[in-house]
């Protein structure tokens, strides 16, 4: 089985129809991340913003989709991916020229059977429900964190 497929099992959004991507944004997915296939990209959203998967052979990058400028990515091979879902962390100064207080935002997508997500950054640790195989949170931390984790667990199979 391809790695693309594993995906597309472990991820409904990936099972739904591709949605295109805007222009703009495909060009710049073909001329920096030419490792994707732009044409299987499934748009995945929250009421803060706009966020497209796009998986390639062998990973798969999450996009943030900014009002102004380039979309931010993360990218995360396939294997983790499988095993940890896909993340993308955002965080902006919400005062005059971007200087504090801060609001940080995780983004994530997981696999089908993940319940629930924890992440820790220092000693805080914040929980959050999965809705649709998606997460988002919101909190006033600058720090980016230092673990994402997955509830429930599963063992994912090596290739």
């Amino acid at each position: 089985m391809s790695e693309y497929a594993k995906l597309k099992a472990a991820f409904k959004p990936l099972r739904s129809a591709p949605e295109a991507l805007p222009g703009w944004m495909q060009q710049q997915i073909l001329k920096y991340f030419k490792e994707l296939d732009p044409s299987k990209a499934q748009q995945v959203g929250s009421s803060e913003g706009r966020y497209w998967l796009v998986p390639g052979r062998d990973e798969g990058c999450l996009f943030e989709m900014r009002k102004r400028g380039r979309p931010v990515a993360a990218c995360t091979p396939a294997a983790i991916a499988l095993a940890h879902g896909f993340s993308i962390v955002s965080i902006r100064g919400m005062g005059k020229r971007g200087r504090g207080p801060y609001k940080r935002r995780v983004f994530g997508l997981v696999p089908d059977w993940v319940k629930r997500v924890r992440v820790r950054t220092g000693s805080a640790v914040a929980k959050s429900a999965v809705h649709h195989g998606i997460y988002n949170m919101s909190d006033w931390n600058y720090n980016p964190p230092d673990a994402i984790s997955i509830w429930p667990r599963r063992a994912v199979a090596s290739p």
